[in-house]
């Protein structure tokens, strides 16, 4: 039998992540890194210092290879060459962590058309070409893993007054578009999965609006009412899922939604 923690080893695989600088997105690689992952690391142009900062800690601490690229994730010829340049730099990709995206807070009277559109064209047109562009190498080499990041608020509607309408829409979308590509690319050995937390202590849950309420212990009763385990996310319950879909050890797994929320969908 094999050893079960070599299963989980990302030794001689590389990582790509979009949103690599985000507040979740920078724990997956740290954990990546340290499981033997090399790293290329995305993000929008304007986060290189953050690029650089992560990527060099990465080297120094891990000892493996990581590199940063900026990149427009609603821009398809600007997602092509940098595609083509992380190719380049590492020679193949075997996981890919689709991970850039926006949130706005409101009601549906609240959301301007530009709003919407800005929430919907990165988070979905920007996981759809990341998924498509990487996956794309992944069929040619004979395997890999994406893993998309959908959210609890893709599979039931946020509670008053934490409402989203766009992103939950949007959320939704990834999901399903995570369910499409694990059909179509399953008989070429390309997994696809779906992350979906909860509330978490930081990032997504803390956008606009909720910023004024996030420290009002009121609200956050009223939120915890809502999530059988009582309590806020943290990176590290993500951080482990992200290792077992990137690994060998999911090997049989795809087209999944991982439900990391503490018990909100239950309800």
């Amino acid at each position: 039998m094999e050893k079960v923690l070599d299963l989980f080893s990302l030794k001689g695989k590389v990582i790509v992540a979009t949103g690599a600088t985000g507040y979740l997105c920078r724990h997956f690689l740290e954990a990546a890194a340290q499981a033997g992952g090399d790293i290329a690391a995305l993000d929008m142009p304007g986060t290189e210092n953050k690029l650089e900062e992560l990527t060099q800690h990465l080297t120094e601490v891990y000892q493996i290879r990581a590199k940063w690229y900026e990149v427009n994730v609603t821009d398809e010829a600007h997602m092509m060459q940098v595609r083509d340049s992380v190719a380049a730099d590492f020679g193949h990709v075997d996981g890919l962590i689709a991970c850039a995206g926006i949130n706005h807070h409101g009601s549906i009277e609240e959301y301007s058309f530009e709003d919407f559109n800005s929430v919907m064209t990165t988070n979905v047109t920007g996981t759809f070409l990341s998924d498509k562009l990487y996956g794309e190498l992944m069929v040619k080499q004979g395997g890999g893993s994406i893993i998309n990041m959908g959210s609890a608020s893709g599979l039931v509607v946020s509670r008053y007054p934490r409402l989203m309408t766009a992103y939950s829409a949007c959320k939704g979308g990834i999901h399903h578009l995570t369910h499409s590509v694990a059909a179509e690319w399953a008989g070429a050995g390309v997994r696809c999965n779906c992350l979906a937390p909860g509330y978490m202590e930081h990032g997504m849950t803390h956008i606009r609006g909720h910023v004024r309420r996030s420290d009002d212990p009121k609200y956050q009763r009223e939120l915890m009412e809502s999530v059988p385990m009582e309590r806020f996310g943290v990176p590290k319950d993500l951080t482990g899922a992200v290792i077992y879909l990137l690994s060998d050890a999911s090997g049989y797994t795809t087209g999944l939604d991982f439900k990391i929320d503490g018990g909100l969908t239950l309800w």
